[in-house]
């Protein structure tokens, strides 16, 4: 497991979550967990800023490439034919 949140070189204001409210400094609290497999599928990984009013903590978002596999039919056991009993 990795934190896709550490993969991206981005400024303060755009990966961190909450701000404390005596010293008015953002923190990284919140991360996004991935698969080491998937690392290479995961696009940005950054926090939006709130646009109704203010609040100290932001949401976190992760855009991530998802390539879609086509379903598998399963191979169900064939009842045996009939047996020549004669």
């Amino acid at each position: 497991m990795l934190l896709s949140n550490t993969f991206f070189r981005l400024p303060t204001r755009e990966k961190a979550t909450w701000m404390h409210p005596r010293s008015r400094r953002w923190h990284l609290l919140d991360y996004v967990l991935v698969r080491r497999r998937d690392r290479r599928d995961v696009l940005v990984t950054k926090v939006i800023s709130d646009s109704v009013g203010w609040t100290d903590i932001r949401l976190v978002f992760s855009q991530m490439r998802i390539r879609l596999q086509p379903r598998r039919r399963r191979q169900g056991k064939r009842p045996p034919g009939k047996l020549n009993t004669r």
